[in-house]
């Protein structure tokens, strides 16, 4: 168990300490948990990221809409498990949601130079 000082030190850090909390990863666990909101939060991603064609915004958008497809199948526990992980998510990708709001996020196509 971390003690109050340590986990100071990793949110000071930029939670650095922490293992990635990575979309591939809460997408895995959902699938596990709930196959039908694994592909619901497929479909929002792929949706987004032909609509934006901005591969960080359709993960954003679809990993903070799982918990309200959850929530309107009647599943508030795992609402609520997902509601923790996207904000885990967002906290953990805060570069991602900085470069988006200055335009400086390259879009999906984008020569990777």
């Amino acid at each position: 168990m971390r003690s109050r000082a340590a986990t100071r030190r990793i949110v000071a850090a930029n939670f650095s300490g922490l293992p990635p909390i990575s979309a591939a990863t809460t997408l895995g666990v959902l699938f596990g948990l709930a196959p039908l909101l694994g592909v619901f939060a497929c479909l929002t991603w792929s949706v987004v990221a032909v609509a934006f064609r901005y591969a960080s915004l359709a993960t954003l958008a679809a990993v903070v809409a799982v918990p309200f497809y959850a929530w309107f199948m009647g599943q508030t526990q795992l609402a609520v498990v997902t509601a923790v992980l996207a904000v885990l998510l967002a906290l953990r990708h805060h570069e991602n949601i900085r470069r988006l709001l200055t335009g400086q996020e390259p879009n999906i196509g984008a020569n990777a130079a």
